[in-house]
């Protein structure tokens, strides 16, 4: 427990009586520090104490306290004690815990009597360092030559533990002369009356680029956008990425545990216990939104058991809400309560972040914050497709928004492209125009569906570029093509092109002009109705792109609101092993999702669960962007350069997509199916019913004849091993 016991009193009487009693006992440390230090810097030696005779009158109690402490090691170490002390008072008076204070009283100690010893050996002729400091300067005196040495070795340590005790790590401490800077700094231009950069509606247009660049700035390269001055030259064009200052800053700082933290953990202990769940909590993590206690049961303790206890933790806590979940890799059950004030995550402080401006990452999104508030980001290029479902009002429509607005601050037009299908019309209006988009902000479901098959067929004429350059995947590509474009020279293959009359195959030379490829980003915001009106081209095409896109740059983020079997079909879930879940209207629709429990239990306005290729899910908070903000932003790239459209991306033939995805016109009957499936097999060269199944999307019993026809018609034979070939 974190409290002793006063079965006599009701519980908010002991706490309010517990609490009075700290503060006291705080507020008393704090006099005698603060007295102790006028003491030893008033230097009374002329007072008559238990180390002084003298004719004065006798000095005080704790003037004599002070006084022995000062003989023994010192004024120095005893100061820096006494500063310890005062540090120590004040977290106590303020109800911040500390943990393990007897570790650090123990640190203090030590670092004091390595204090008292260098000083001993420093100045070895003024008695510096108290009897404890001539004891060790008498037994080290002369016995490596240089007292100095020995001196400055044991100033070494005491700086050492003092800075542990303390927890002053070299971090926080550039962080102080920092801010030490950047104050002397303001204060200089406040002198000098230089005025800060305004961002204007009107600056937007007038002078969208040199007041407002970040200092990353990149050439384009391939795909260069149109200019808004058509005689410009075309090598002078420079494009430079948004501004952190567009955003809001996140009011929130490093999150402390506190008393009524600790109180918090007893309270729940005691309420596990009367479930017949027996544990201690071990850890609690501080959030701006949630706290989780790392709660350890004692051996014997079933997970199951605990985690069914979530709704009657929540009203016994009296909470909006209680999560529980295994700690991955530790022996912890994590319970995640809402802290009584929730503080907002805005997203300047994630877009400003080291990590993620010079990240090394592709498609670097910055999805939110950790429980403990620390920026959490991840790779698309390795995900490398994602899944997003939640219910009206979880946050799943700003979180949507701000992938677009981590791929525009990471990346330019020339390096990553955009396809946003808006079936409301009215979400993603706010992106219209911007450079990185590659057609017009697509509303209606029919054009959607085009806009996937033509993804189809750009994956496929990709990686026809990436087998004539040998390439493995588009890094490989551009690597390839920046290396030729430097030196200024063609990719040259030899291409076979037929046989002589001898039967000798004859090449053929073919020169290739090598351009970047830009990553492609498609995202829906809503499937569930592409699903009515076209599944099964819907399917298809998720399918064909999810399974082969990762390696030609091209990638899908797919939202809806009603994560039910209907939408979010066999097909979609296994091809998109990514996904993220807000607030869901119950555990199935959680359960449909991810594969487990937990999403009903989250917050609304941004709080998830990311789930990684199958991993435990991890809670995330995402970062809130006001429509004032994306209009910032979508000004400034506007006026920087206009988009360079793809002409014919939502009109793809009929006949054309239909190839690409393997299907004939039409949904046709009993002989077009067969035909299809014919087709299937003999061009990816699977005679397998489980493949027939899922590429037709039919039952298993309807594969099966359509595989013993095809084996009736000599068109695929059966093994003595049960396994199928093609003839």
């Amino acid at each position: 427990m974190f409290g002793s016991e006063l079965p006599i009193l009701p519980e908010t009487l002991k706490k309010a009586v517990f609490g009075a009693l700290r503060r006291v006992f705080g507020i008393l440390l704090l006099a005698f520090a603060l007295f102790g230090i006028i003491i030893v810097l008033s230097n009374t030696n002329d007072m008559q104490t238990w180390t002084n005779i003298s004719t004065y009158p006798q000095a005080s109690f704790l003037t004599k306290i002070v006084d022995i402490f000062a003989y023994a090691i010192g004024c120095a170490p005893l100061l820096f004690i006494l500063l310890f002390l005062i540090r120590t008072s004040i977290y106590i008076i303020l109800g911040k815990s500390r943990d393990h204070p007897e570790m650090s009283a123990m640190q203090v100690f030590i670092a004091a009597m390595f204090f008292s010893a260098g000083l001993a050996f420093i100045l070895p002729n003024q008695n510096a360092g108290g009897v404890f400091g001539a004891f060790v300067f008498r037994d080290f005196h002369g016995s490596i030559g240089r007292d100095i040495i020995i001196g400055t070795f044991f100033m070494s340590v005491f700086i050492v533990l003092a800075s542990i005790a303390s927890k002053i790590t070299l971090s926080s401490f550039l962080r102080f002369f920092y801010r030490i800077g950047a104050g002397t700094d303001w204060i200089f231009r406040k002198i000098f009356s230089r005025k800060e950069m305004e961002y204007s509606e009107s600056s937007f247009i007038e002078k969208p680029i040199k007041n407002i660049a970040r200092k990353k700035t990149r050439k384009l390269k391939r795909y260069i956008v149109k200019k808004l001055d058509e005689n410009q030259d075309e090598n002078s064009v420079e494009y430079q990425l948004p501004s952190p200052e567009f955003l809001l800053k996140s009011n929130f700082s490093s999150s402390v545990v506190t008393r009524e933290h600790r109180d918090i953990a007893e309270s729940m202990e005691i309420n596990f216990e009367k479930y017949g769940i027996l544990g201690k909590v071990r850890e609690i993590h501080p959030g701006p939104i949630i706290t989780r206690y790392d709660f350890e049961p004692e051996d014997g303790q079933k997970i199951n058991k605990i985690m069914e206890t979530a709704t009657d933790m929540r009203r016994a806590m009296a909470t909006e809400q209680i999560r529980i979940a295994l700690v991955p890799r530790t022996r912890y059950i994590g319970v995640e309560m809402v802290n009584p004030n929730r503080q907002y995550v805005h997203y300047q402080s994630l877009m400003s972040n080291p990590d993620f401006m010079d990240s090394e990452m592709k498609i670097p999104l910055a999805l939110g914050v950790e429980i403990s508030g620390k920026p959490f980001y991840a790779d698309l290029a390795k995900m490398p497709h994602i899944l997003i479902a939640g219910r009206t009002g979880s946050g799943k429509s700003v979180f949507v928004q701000s992938i677009i607005t981590s791929i525009v601050y990471h990346s330019t037009p020339d390096e990553c492209k955009l396809i946003i299908v808006d079936p409301k019309g009215v979400d993603f209006n706010k992106w219209r125009d911007i450079p990185h988009l590659i057609t017009p902000i697509v509303t209606e479901a029919g054009a959607a569906v085009n806009v996937l098959k033509w993804a189809v067929r750009e994956m496929e004429d990709r990686y026809k570029e990436l087998q004539l350059v040998e390439a493995q995947n588009i890094a490989d590509y551009n690597k390839l093509a920046d290396k030729m474009n430097a030196a200024g020279k063609t990719f040259k293959k030899k291409v076979p092109v037929g046989t002589n009359e001898e039967g000798q195959i004859e090449y053929e030379t073919q020169e290739v002009e090598m351009q970047n490829m830009p990553y492609i980003v498609l995202i829906m915001d809503e499937i569930a109705d592409l699903m009515q009106q076209a599944r099964k081209d819907v399917e298809a095409c998720i399918q064909r792109i999810t399974q082969k896109a990762r390696a030609a740059g091209i990638h899908l983020v797919a939202a809806t609101q009603r994560p039910d079997t209907s939408v979010i079909t066999g097909v979609i879930k296994s091809n998109l092993p990514t996904r993220i879940s807000f607030q869901a209207r119950s555990y199935i629709d959680s359960m449909t999702t991810l594969g487990e429990r937990g999403a009903e239990m989250l917050l609304a306005q941004g709080d998830m669960l990311y789930s990684e290729s199958g991993k435990q899910p991890i809670r995330i908070h995402g970062a809130l962007i006001q429509d004032k903000e994306t209009d910032k932003i979508a000004k400034f790239l506007r006026a920087q350069a206009a988009p360079d459209y793809v002409e014919g991306i939502t009109e793809v033939a009929a006949e054309i997509s239909n190839s690409i995805l393997g299907l004939s016109p039409g949904k046709g009957d009993n002989e077009d199916l067969y035909s299809q499936a014919v087709e299937i097999v003999l061009r990816d060269k699977k005679p397998t019913i489980s493949y027939v199944q899922r590429r037709l999307s039919i039952g298993y019993n309807k594969a099966a004849l359509l595989i013993e026809r095809m084996e009736a018609a000599g068109i695929i034979v059966r093994q003595p091993n049960g396994k199928y070939e093609i003839v």
